[in-house]
């Protein structure tokens, strides 16, 4: 007579599980360092299944039977070496209980622990994320009593930002509740103020151009710029027309641009030709540089 986990295991009629697929659970990763949380995880998956399937409604029999083909890998060897009897192996709660004693005997306590006090918050993780990394890891530390208060502890050890930090510190009376809805708080208010920030519309700034002023003239002579003038009030520069030349009382030059001095010095040479053609480009601000 074959036992009932050799044969092909089949699904109650009319069940939803009959539109599921088996293989759709993962098989249980054999090799993974932490074999013990490995096994935790994949049995909750598991359990998910059946409630969805209804088939924990069936008998412990088909239970075991199923729970060993969703399992694969070597999963019926260390069922094996458990060496149940004929009652004991059907029964779906003690197979359970089995596999965990194993698994948890498997993987030592000081890895596990150093594991979770070692754990930080990663770039890009958010709170929850952190959190529930750090609740999972102490499930295997067998903290006992003080899991919830190591939890914290780490997590606030742990935080990426310093600032939240320095705020869980100063807190008197803090569990690892108040302690996640705190920094999810501030975390949330970051992010609305960061997606603010993004939609707002950006004003771009150019600066005005300032046209350099132009040369007037007067009636006395050529003019020249005078430079910008901070003190006016349409911003553009002070026109040429009320500089005077402190050299011969005319305005429109400055001192330093006065050719009084070189007339001066042409009628005392007596050059009638050279005067004449002074005074002809006097209106034009050329210089006279060669005499004939």
């Amino acid at each position: 007579m074959t036992s009932p986990l050799d044969r092909k295991t089949s699904l109650p009629a009319g069940s939803n599980a009959s539109m599921m697929n088996v293989a759709g659970v993962s098989p249980l990763n054999f090799s993974a360092v932490n074999l013990a949380e490995e096994w935790k995880l994949w049995l909750k998956k598991y359990q998910m299944f059946e409630i969805a399937s209804n088939f924990d409604k069936e008998t412990d029999q088909r239970r075991v039977a199923m729970l060993m083909h969703s399992m694969g890998g070597c999963g019926m060897e260390i069922f094996n070496s458990f060496n149940m009897n004929d009652s004991e192996q059907y029964v779906y709660n003690t197979v359970v209980t089995k596999f965990t004693e194993h698994f948890d005997a498997k993987c030592p306590i000081t890895l596990v622990r150093h594991k979770f006090f070692t754990c930080k918050q990663q770039e890009g993780q958010s709170i929850m994320e952190y959190v529930t990394e750090l609740q999972n890891l102490s499930l295997s530390c067998k903290f006992q009593n003080l899991r919830a208060e190591l939890v914290r502890d780490i997590f606030i050890a742990g935080l990426s930002n310093k600032k939240l930090q320095m705020m869980l510190l100063k807190e008197q009376k803090l569990d690892i509740d108040k302690a996640v809805n705190m920094c999810r708080a501030v975390e949330t208010s970051m992010d609305h103020v960061n997606k603010t920030q993004d939609s707002a519309p950006v004003m771009k700034v150019t600066q005005k151009f300032i046209p350099k002023s132009k040369k007037y003239q007067s009636n006395n002579g050529p003019s020249s710029s005078s430079g910008f003038n901070s003190n006016s009030s349409s911003g553009f520069s002070k026109t040429n027309k009320v500089v005077k030349c402190y050299r011969c009382g005319r305005l429109g030059h400055y001192r330093n641009r006065c050719r009084v001095k070189i007339l001066n010095f042409l009628i005392m040479k007596n050059t009638g030709y050279t005067l004449f053609l002074l005074l002809k480009h006097w209106t034009t601000g050329h210089f006279i540089h060669k005499t004939h």
